[in-house]
């Protein structure tokens, strides 16, 4: 940003009609520590490069972003977003075609997740939990007429598993649906010591994984194809998600288990849905972005973008368009600072591992392992180092090796390539008990996990076995 600014490639009509709080960015990426060279050193990235990028985001008529979650997944998640967000104002790469910043979700329904309230700080909506206003208005919707809850931010799924694993004032039990943390979540020994600790486990799961093996209870629920529903992903798109075939057995939908649940602990006139067009009519009523959509709208192929304020608006492909949602209506610039990160490499832990996927399986592999032509193709956990750090710690290709962070250990085999940089390791993340028993350094955002780079040692294993 302090390149485009110097070179004059800043969109200066976008940035004076329609953003505030520019001086301050100005001011941040103008210091003399975001040099290029200086951001080179930092990054690892050469100077090159950077200034090439800079001239061909400042320069284009339109540039869009988009990333995935390896942009998030670590210490400074937030502040990177916040960045990528500043770069497309400065340049006026946002509201218009083929601009835009775009987050690549986890998966199909992260968005539709969110919306409807399944994180800690908000309702269905992004309506605040700490605005009375909201649980009063929440309140009424749902049946609750003596309130909800106490109008405070909940606990994240780190929290969560911390506050399971104290020895007073803890988590008692816990349903989990279609989640499996005792392979997904970092600092494997603290969330499973939080699961045995618990009370009472509930797993509402597709196949029975690691998770279900701590559980009191496990409930077999519908894959996608074995239910009916809807799907909200990442361009905020609304899509009708209609059953295929029967679930096998007695598999039942997520939102029947919920609501049968919910009946049993005495709630049925809070939970009176029959089916999923129910639940759908719900939402229009208590999630605003949702309001003007129906069930007919979102089975159409294309289904419908939100906001769709009304039944005859056609929804809406492009945000700011003409404004932000501040009530200024601009846009406001968040300068971050470079900081530390969380870990850094020392004699004792050299090397930077970082993970991500492999094109043959999904995630952690739940379903994806029980193909056998995908599963052939990647049966295990391995590393890959590249050949002059091989050389260092003396191991060669196929040899089993002992991978040590500051949070624990696992044993694996190597695989020697040379399009990985030095200094680096790479791991898949979808094995059992695997990667996750390495990281869980602290995060620098409550939000966010730290899976990446982690700080590792790296020893062949005595004995190969």
């Amino acid at each position: 940003m302090g390149e485009i600014i110097r070179n004059g490639w800043e969109n200066k009509e976008f940035i004076s009609l329609r953003t505030r709080e520019y001086d301050s960015l100005k001011k941040t990426v103008l210091q003399t520590k975001y040099t290029p060279g200086e951001v080179s050193f930092l990054t690892g990235v050469s100077e090159e490069d950077l200034l090439r990028a800079a001239e061909w985001i400042g320069t284009a008529d339109k540039c869009t972003v988009l990333y995935a979650m390896g942009l998030s997944h670590l210490s400074g998640g937030i502040s990177n977003v916040r960045a990528i967000a500043n770069l497309m104002m400065l340049t006026g790469n946002i509201g218009r075609p083929g601009t835009g910043v775009n987050a690549l979700r986890g998966q199909n329904n992260v968005q539709g997740a969110c919306d409807m309230g399944c994180i800690p700080n908000f309702f269905p909506g992004y309506q605040p939990v700490t605005d009375s206003t909201f649980h009063r208005k929440i309140g009424r919707i749902w049946n609750f007429p003596d309130g909800i809850a106490p109008a405070r931010t909940g606990l994240d799924i780190n929290q969560m598993f911390r506050k399971a694993g104290m020895k007073h004032d803890n988590i008692k039990a816990m349903v989990l649906v279609g989640e499996n943390p005792l392979v997904t979540e970092p600092d494997q020994n603290m969330v499973e010591h939080a699961v045995k600790n618990l009370e009472f486990l509930v797993v509402s799961d597709i196949f029975f994984t690691k998770t279900c093996e701590y559980a009191h209870v496990v409930l077999p629920a519908a894959c996608y194809a074995e239910k009916d529903g809807t799907v909200t992903n990442t361009e905020r798109r609304v899509q009708r998600l209609c059953k295929a075939v029967d679930p096998p057995g007695i598999a039942k939908p997520d939102w029947q288990i919920i609501t049968e649940l919910a009946c049993l602990m005495g709630y049925s006139d809070q939970f009176p849905y029959k089916d999923p067009s129910d639940i759908f009519r719900e939402i229009t009523t208590v999630c605003e972005p949702y309001m003007g959509m129906t069930f007919e709208q979102v089975s159409l192929p294309d289904g419908i973008c939100w906001p769709c304020p009304s039944p005859d608006h056609p929804g809406t492909a492009i945000l700011y368009t003409d404004r932000f949602y501040h009530p200024d209506g601009k846009g406001v610039f968040c300068p971050v600072e470079w900081k530390i990160p969380a870990e850094l490499p020392d004699s004792s832990y050299p090397f930077r591992l970082t993970s991500g996927r492999v094109i043959w399986h999904w995630h952690t592999g739940t379903m994806t392992r029980r193909s056998k032509n995908l599963n052939d193709e990647v049966q295990e956990a391995y590393i890959e180092i590249h050949p002059a750090d091989a050389e260092k710690v003396r191991v060669a290709d196929g040899d089993m090796i002992r991978v040590r962070s500051r949070k624990g250990q696992l044993s694996c085999k190597v695989r020697i390539v040379p399009d990985i940089k030095e200094g680096m390791i790479f791991m898949p993340s979808l094995f059992d008990a695997a990667l996750s028993r390495l990281t869980g350094a602290p995060s620098a955002g409550p939000e966010v996990s730290e899976y990446r780079p982690i700080c590792v040692a790296v020893e062949p294993l005595p004995g190969g076995d």
